[in-house]
């Protein structure tokens, strides 16, 4: 029967209080988004693409705790309090292996709705026997 939940992760987001905003906005529109990674938490599970000015989260796997909370695209705008803008991947490659860890992300406002539809069918599913 079913595995745990794999330790503490949570995601809190800025609320949007006005959504036909994000429509005026234009597709530029973005939401911050908080995550948050216990010190039980062990490897996160998606592969990061350092090449930009930002790190961006490309592949999140299926295993690790990364998988309900982070999103390919979502621009890592800082770790633990430490903006990432321009930084290289041997500067923050060990803050990322720090817990208890926080990720401040930047999440296209369409990006976040699409994984508001997903976390719902994701929910909704049961597991036949």
């Amino acid at each position: 029967g079913g595995g745990g939940g794999g330790g503490e992760a949570a995601v809190s987001a800025a609320p949007s209080s006005a959504r036909g905003a994000a429509a005026d906005a234009g597709a530029a529109a973005e939401q911050l988004v908080t995550l948050q990674f216990g010190e039980e938490v062990g490897p996160l599970g998606m592969d990061i693409i350092w090449e930009a000015d930002w790190p961006v989260v490309g592949v999140v796997k299926s295993k690790g705790a990364a998988k309900k909370l982070a999103q390919k695209g979502d621009v890592i705008k800082e770790i633990n309090g430490t903006c990432t803008n321009g930084k290289s991947r041997a500067e923050l490659l060990p803050l990322m292996k720090v817990r208890p860890l926080r990720l401040g992300i930047a999440r296209a406002s369409d990006q976040a709705a699409a994984a508001d539809a997903t976390d719902v069918a994701a929910a909704l599913r049961v597991d036949a026997p």
